[in-house]
C-alpha cells in the first residue's frame, strides 16, 4: 500500500490568521458556519432528477432516453466519531463500486450529500482499492481543473465541493467493474444547545429548497439532490462514542446504546436503514441542581503558541422563582411596511406570549415604531394584569404602518424612565432590519457601554440576511444577542420560533456575567472582551451577558499560551464567583476547526454577491467582494476548512481507462412523500433540454462547470417563465378551503403521543394562515403539544401548545404551506398519560391554494 499525492500543494501555513485581524460581520448564535441558514430552517422540500451524462456532440448518438441514469455505484454510507462535551468529530465513508456483471464502461459518480450546517469539513481521503490518496485543499478553480485533468487523461480522482453550507457535492472518477472505492471525508460539528440539552442533527438526504429564477445563477443555490429515489439502494450504518453525557435518546430513528463507564457507544438498532429523514441524537450533559456549572475545553497549537477554548456555563437544574432576577424588558415592534403579513402576524403573537409569561415583580413597556413610534408608556410600568391587558389592547388597536425609522425608536427606547432597583434591563427589538444608517444605530447601541446596569440591546431579525451585518453589530455593541428567521412558509413556522427565542430573555439567575480567562491576546468571534485596564495583554473576560434559566450559553475562544495552568472563572455583574475550573480543563479535538469556521462564515457572508437589495443598504460602499474572496481563500487554507471558493482534489499517479460513462447517486426519496413524485420529476426531466419551467422547482446547476467535463442543463431557452407560471396559475386556481377541522373529539390518552391527523397526498398547494383551538367538558390540567409535520416525519415545522392557544383567545397565527405531493400529519404531544381528557377541536383556516 503506498499513498499517492495530488499534482498540486496548497499552503497551510496558520499564520496568516495569528497576524491579518479581518473585521467582517459576525455570524449569529447558534447557527455558527452557516450564513444562509435561519433558526427555523429546515431540511424538507421537493426534489427531482437532473441528468449529468458525458457527451461528445460530433460523435454521440444517444438518445435522451439513453442519457438517463442506469447505476447506482454508490453502496453504502457510515458515519462514525467521537462526541465529547458538545463537540462530535465525525467521519462520513462513502463506498462506491459496480460488478463486472453489471456493465463494462469505466464511470464517474456524482453524488450530493448533505452534512449539517454547522458542520466543518476537516479532509478527504479516498482507496482506489489499495491505493490511498489523501485530497488537498485548493482554490476552488484550481481543484477543478486539477480534476478535470485527471479525468481527462484516465486518472483516478475525486473531488469535494461544497454548494451550500450544509450541501457538499463528490465527483468520483475511474470506477472500474469491480474495484471498491472509499472516501471518508471528516468534519467537526459543535452540538446546539437546546435548554439545557445538547442536539447533534445529521442530515440524511438533501431536501431541495425552493430556487427562484433570479438566483439560479448563484452557487449557493447549486444545493438540490442530483436525483431521487424512493429506496436509492444504499444503505446507512452509524457507530458513536460519546463521552460523558448523563442521557441519550433520538427521537427520529431506534439507537441501540451500550454503555462502559463514562462512555456509551451509540449504533442503530435497525443495523443498517435506507437515509431517508434526518438523524436527530440529543444528550444532556452533568449539571448541578443548586449553581451553575463551568465546563471548559481546550485544545492546544504548541506550533503557534495558541489555545482554542470552548466554555459551557449550564444554568442549575432546579431554579426557585425567588432565585431569579426580575425584568425590565422594552419591546420594540417594527410595523413597517415590509412587515406586512406572517411577518406582522408572528411578532404580534411573539409579544402576546412574552407578555403573558412575565411575573409581577417584572416591569415592561411596549413601543410599536415605523415613520415614527407609539408607546404604551414612556415608563417601564409593573407587570400587573391590568397592564398586559392594557398593552395588547394596544397591540390590536394601533395597525398604522410607514417607513423603518429604527434610530428615532432606539433613541426614545433608552431614554425611556427606568424604574429603580435589581433587575435584568433589556431592549428587544422585533424587526426585519430594512434600515441604512448604520453609523447612528451604532452609535446607540454603544449608550451605556461598561455600565452595569446598562440596558442590553437584542434583535429577532426576520428576513433580514441582506442587513445582518448592522444587526450583529449593533447587538454586540449593545451586550445582546441577534437572532435571525425566515418567514418563509416552507420552513420552520415563524410563531413557533420566535417562542423558542423570547426564551433567551426569561428570567435570569445570573446578569452581566463574564468569563475571564488568565491568558493574554484573548479573542472570541462576535462576543465583547473586557480587557485588564492595568495590563490589556495580560489578562482578559469575555462578556456573556445574562444567564437564563433553562438555557446554556456557550462560547469559543482563543487566547495566547502559557506556562501557568488556565484558571477560568465566571463572575456576575457585581463581581461574584458563579463557577470556575480550578485548573480542571479537559482536552478535545475539533476546538480550533470550530474556531476557524467561524472566521470563514463572516468572510463567506461578506464576500457573497451583492444582491440588488442590499446596494439598496450599503449604495456605492459595498464591501470589494474580490477582495474578501481572497481573504476568504487564505482562511479556508490556513486552517485547513473547504468553504465555498476552495475544494479538496485528489488524484491517483497511474493513469487507467478513460472514463466512458457518467453516473448519477440518487439521494432517498424524503419520508412521508409519494413514490409517484419521483416518476414525474423523472419523466418532466428526461430531455436533456427540458425547460425548467415544467417544474416547481427551479433546476439546479451542476456542481460545477467545466469544458466538456460535464453536460450542464442550462441551456439557452426562449420560453417565457414568468407568462408560464402567470397561466397555469390562473388556469389552476381554485377557491381557498376556508375551514379544515382536522379533529373534533376526544382525544386517546393512553400514549404520549398520538396522531390526530394524516393526510398521505395534497392534489394542491395549500397555505394555511391561522390555527383554531377549543376545549371543552372537564378541562381540568390537560395540556399538550401540537406538532405539524410536513413531508418528513424528523422535525416539525410547527410546534403549539395548546394552553398557549387558550390564553390568547383560541387563535394563532400558522405560516405553513404543503406542497402538491406532500403530507400532513399533526401529532398530539401529552403531558401527562392515562388521564381523562376533554373534547378537542381543532381547525386550520386556509388563506391560499392552487
Amino acid at each position: 500500500m503506498r499513498t499517492a499525492a495530488s499534482s498540486f500543494s496548497g499552503a497551510f501555513d496558520d499564520n496568516f490568521a495569528a497576524t491579518t485581524r479581518v473585521d467582517v460581520p459576525p455570524e449569529r448564535n447558534p447557527t455558527m458556519f452557516n450564513p444562509n441558514t435561519y433558526a427555523n430552517t429546515t431540511y424538507s422540500g421537493g426534489a427531482f432528477m437532473e441528468i449529468m451524462q458525458h457527451l461528445d456532440p460530433e460523435s454521440d448518438r444517444r438518445t435522451p432516453h439513453d442519457l438517463a441514469p442506469k447505476f447506482m455505484p454508490l453502496q453504502s454510507t457510515k458515519i462514525e466519531g467521537a462526541i465529547a462535551g458538545p463537540v462530535a468529530n465525525l467521519t462520513l465513508t462513502h463506498l462506491f463500486g459496480h460488478q463486472e456483471a453489471e456493465s463494462g464502461p469505466v464511470l464517474e459518480a456524482v453524488y450530493r450529500f448533505p452534512l449539517p450546517g454547522d458542520a466543518a469539513v476537516t479532509g478527504v481521503e479516498i482507496r482506489f482499492g489499495e491505493t490511498v490518496i489523501r485530497a488537498e485543499l485548493a482554490e476552488r478553480h484550481e481543484a477543478e481543473e486539477t480534476y478535470d485533468r485527471a479525468r481527462s487523461t484516465g486518472h483516478q480522482a475525486v473531488l469535494v465541493t461544497q454548494e451550500t453550507p450544509d450541501v457538499f457535492s463528490m465527483h468520483v472518477s475511474g470506477i472500474t467493474p469491480g474495484e471498491t472505492i472509499t472516501v471518508t471525508t471528516s468534519l467537526v460539528q459543535r452540538l446546539t444547545p437546546v435548554a439545557t440539552a445538547f442536539e447533534l442533527r445529521l442530515p440524511l438526504t438533501p431536501a431541495p429548497r425552493y430556487v427562484s429564477d433570479a438566483a439560479v445563477d448563484g452557487r449557493q443555490e447549486h444545493g438540490q439532490p442530483l436525483a431521487l429515489a424512493a429506496d436509492p439502494g444504499h444503505r446507512l450504518q452509524l457507530n458513536i462514542r460519546i463521552d460523558g453525557a448523563d442521557e441519550i435518546n433520538s427521537p427520529t430513528h431506534k439507537l441501540s446504546i451500550t454503555n462502559s463507564g463514562e462512555s456509551a457507544s451509540v449504533t442503530l438498532s435497525d443495523g443498517e436503514i435506507v437515509p431517508d429523514r434526518d438523524l436527530l441524537i440529543r444528550l444532556t450533559l452533568p449539571s448541578e441542581s443548586d449553581r451553575p456549572t463551568l465546563t471548559v475545553y481546550r485544545e492546544s497549537d504548541d506550533h503557534r503558541g495558541h489555545d482554542y477554548l470552548l466554555a459551557l456555563v449550564n444554568p442549575p437544574t432546579d431554579v426557585k422563582q425567588e432565585a431569579t432576577t426580575p425584568r425590565e424588558v422594552i419591546l420594540l415592534v417594527d410595523r413597517s411596511g415590509s412587515m406586512s403579513g406572517a411577518k406582522w402576524q408572528a411578532a404580534d403573537w411573539a409579544v402576546r406570549r412574552f407578555l403573558s409569561g412575565l411575573q409581577p415583580d417584572d416591569c415592561f413597556s411596549l413601543g410599536l415604531f415605523h415613520s415614527s413610534t407609539r408607546w404604551f408608556s414612556r415608563v417601564s410600568v409593573p407587570a400587573s394584569r391590568e397592564n398586559i391587558d392594557a398593552a395588547r389592547a394596544f397591540l390590536d388597536d394601533h395597525t398604522d404602518s410607514g417607513g423603518t425609522e429604527l434610530e428615532v425608536a432606539l433613541s426614545e427606547a433608552l431614554s425611556c424612565g427606568r424604574v429603580s432597583g435589581e433587575y435584568a434591563r433589556h431592549i428587544v427589538i422585533i424587526t426585519d432590519a430594512q434600515v441604512s444608517n448604520s453609523r447612528d444605530n451604532l452609535t446607540l447601541a454603544r449608550t451605556g457601554e461598561g455600565e452595569p446596569d446598562r440596558r442590553r440591546i437584542s434583535m429577532l431579525c426576520i428576513d433580514a440576511a441582506p442587513n445582518s451585518w448592522l444587526v450583529h453589530e449593533m447587538t454586540k455593541a449593545g451586550g445582546g444577542q441577534a437572532q435571525f428567521l425566515t418567514s418563509d412558509p416552507d420552513e420552520g413556522d415563524i410563531a413557533t420560533t420566535l417562542d423558542e427565542m423570547m426564551s433567551f430573555w426569561d428570567r435570569p439567575i445570573a446578569t452581566g456575567m463574564s468569563l475571564r480567562i488568565n491568558r493574554a491576546n484573548l479573542w472570541s468571534m462576535g462576543r465583547k472582551i473586557q480587557e485588564d485596564e492595568e495590563n490589556p495583554t495580560r489578562a482578559g473576560a469575555i462578556d456573556l451577558g445574562d444567564l437564563p434559566s433553562g438555557q446554556a450559553i456557550w462560547v469559543v475562544c482563543r487566547c495566547q499560551s502559557g506556562d501557568d495552568p488556565l484558571d477560568i472563572t465566571t463572575f456576575d455583574g457585581e463581581g461574584n464567583v458563579l463557577a470556575q475550573t480550578g485548573h480542571a480543563v479537559e482536552t478535545a479535538s475539533g476546538i480550533r476547526q470550530l474556531f476557524g469556521a467561524e472566521r470563514l462564515t463572516r468572510l463567506e457572508y461578506a464576500a457573497s454577491p451583492i444582491s440588488s437589495r442590499r446596494r439598496r443598504f450599503y449604495g456605492q460602499s459595498s464591501p470589494a467582494s474580490g477582495e474578501l474572496r481572497q481573504q476568504l481563500v487564505e482562511e479556508s487554507l490556513a486552517y485547513g476548512l473547504i468553504c465555498s471558493e476552495t475544494a479538496f482534489v485528489g488524484v491517483r499517479e497511474e493513469a487507467g481507462k478513460l472514463v466512458q460513462r457518467g453516473a448519477i447517486v440518487p439521494n432517498a426519496l424524503p419520508y412521508g412523500w409519494s413514490d409517484n413524485f419521483s416518476d414525474v420529476i423523472l419523466e418532466s426531466r428526461s430531455e436533456p433540454r427540458a425547460s425548467i419551467a415544467d417544474m416547481d422547482f427551479a433546476a439546479s446547476p451542476p456542481p460545477y462547470e467545466s469544458s466538456g467535463a460535464v453536460f450542464s442543463m442550462r441551456q439557452e431557452s426562449s420560453f417565457d417563465q414568468d407568462e408560464f407560471h402567470a397561466r397555469r396559475r390562473s388556469e389552476n386556481r381554485r377557491a381557498p378551503e376556508p375551514e379544515r377541522v382536522i379533529f373534533s373529539g376526544v382525544p386517546e390518552t393512553g400514549q404520549p403521543v398520538v396522531t390526530l391527523y394524516e393526510v398521505e397526498r395534497f392534489d394542491r398547494l395549500t397555505m394555511f394562515d391561522r390555527l383554531l383551538v377549543n376545549l371543552s367538558g372537564d378541562i381540568g390540567d390537560f395540556d399538550g403539544e401540537l406538532w405539524f409535520f410536513v413531508g418528513s416525519g424528523s422535525q416539525p415545522r410547527a410546534r403549539v401548545r395548546i394552553s398557549d392557544v387558550l390564553d390568547q383567545g383560541g387563535e394563532r397565527p400558522l405560516n405553513l404551506r404543503v406542497q402538491g405531493g406532500r403530507s400532513l400529519r399533526v401529532e398530539l404531544h401529552l403531558e401527562t398519560t392515562g388521564t381523562t381528557a376533554p373534547r378537542l377541536e381543532i381547525k386550520l383556516l386556509s388563506g391560499r391554494s392552487w
